[in-house]
């Protein structure tokens, strides 16, 4: 029950203080999102050439899915 007070009481703040300071709100969006781009867009390029790599290792042959050797064998016990 705390966590809901608290909650609507952070989001009334916010939503005045948005309001109050509009102009430095946007200031700071204006500033924020563009380097917020540049970060997501290189991590989605990190990810696509990590998924580029991991299938070229798979189609290759030199890449094994784990635990898949526990599989084939059976157990020594």
């Amino acid at each position: 029950m705390i966590h809901l007070i608290a909650g609507l009481v952070v989001l009334v703040v916010g939503a005045w203080g948005i309001i109050a300071w509009w102009d430095d709100f946007g200031a700071v969006l204006r500033g924020f999102l563009p380097a917020w781009l540049v970060l997501v867009g290189l991590a989605a390029i990190a990810t696509g050439l990590q998924k580029t790599m991991h299938k070229a290792e798979h189609e290759q042959g030199n890449w094994e899915e784990p635990g898949a050797d526990a599989l084939a064998r059976p157990s020594e016990e």
